[in-house]
């Protein structure tokens, strides 16, 4: 039976099932046909939430553009029980992280 293996980081998460008997190793997320991780950001727009490397490059593009919002490094803030507000709404960091997490269960 494989066991699975989540690297929750500040920058990139990656989730990884390792099966011992076959010494295999199965990646969840792929970019061009390679195993990579799953960038920790994430962007908020017109009700939808986007993670990963889309989020990252739009955060690059429309950092400041009004209708956007977009966290970063929400690891460092789970332990400070700063709240987040998205839009005046306000989000606790586990909440942004269920949202990382989910998306490296897709």
């Amino acid at each position: 039976m494989a066991k699975i293996g989540i690297d929750f980081g500040t920058t990139n998460s990656v989730a990884v099932a390792y099966d011992r008997q076959n010494n295999e190793f199965t990646y969840f997320h792929y970019e061009n046909g390679v195993p990579a991780p799953i960038s920790s950001t994430i962007e908020f727009r017109d009700k939808e939430i986007i993670v990963g490397s889309n989020a990252r490059r739009n955060m690059i593009k429309y950092g400041e553009t009004d209708g956007y919002h977009f966290e970063r490094s929400i690891k460092s803030k789970i332990s400070t029980g700063e709240s987040i507000y998205v839009f005046g709404e306000k989000k606790e960091p586990y909440e942004l992280v269920l949202e990382i997490l989910n998306n490296l269960k897709k």
